[in-house]
């Protein structure tokens, strides 16, 4: 008997809860509604304040942790390592240049109008690792580039990631490294024709 009192008892309390909870949706629907929109409003406004906080890089691989061929202008240039040592101006185009640890061979920054266009950075012994550390970051090259330091150390070309890796094909030693806005290899032959990618005969 008793079970079944109980048994009554739950089952109108359940019936008395379920009749609530109904009711409560059907009279505060517009509430709730209101309700899940503002809290939407407030987790896309999260998600765009935190977007605005932490811009992307440009593309490609930064010179110096913070200086981007194709991006960083003269006056954010000098902003950052000061005034270059010395400025060279050749059909139009202007050059910079920055001490390196080598005193005869500074760093080389040209610039395309007011932006920088390409970073030559002298490489003195292993202060930037060597070929094979570049082979395990990028993979091989998409192609070998044949320029200033001849077939004795050829430049290794990742045009997507715009960086070119002159290295000694003997011992994998760096010399020289390019920094400029990514790009595809005709391009780059097109802007730079200094550079072959067929082996000279004369070194």
């Amino acid at each position: 008997a008793k079970t079944d009192i109980f048994g009554g008892v739950e089952y109108w309390m359940e019936k008395l809860t379920l009749t609530k909870v109904a009711s409560f949706f059907k009279s505060e629907w517009i509430l709730l509604f209101l309700g899940v929109i503002s809290i939407s409003i407030f987790i896309l406004a999260i998600v765009s304040f935190s977007q605005t906080k932490t811009p992307k890089n440009p593309p490609g691989i930064p010179w110096q942790n913070q200086i981007y061929a194709g991006t960083t202008t003269k006056e954010q240039l000098k902003s950052i390592l000061g005034p270059p040592i010395k400025i060279e101006g050749e059909g139009g185009q202007i050059s910079y240049f920055y001490p390196s640890t080598n005193n005869l061979r500074p760093h080389k920054v040209e610039f395309l109008e007011n932006t920088v266009g390409v970073i030559k950075e002298q490489v003195i012994g292993n202060e930037k690792g060597d070929l094979a550390d570049y082979l395990q970051k990028f993979g091989q090259p998409e192609t070998v580039l044949f320029g200033p330091h001849g077939t004795f150390a050829p430049g290794h070309f990742w045009g997507s990631k715009g960086i070119l890796v002159f290295a000694n094909k003997f011992d994998s030693t760096i010399i020289e490294i390019w920094y400029f806005a990514p790009t595809n290899l005709n391009e780059f032959l097109s802007n730079n024709p200094q550079l072959q990618n067929t082996e000279p005969s004369n070194f």
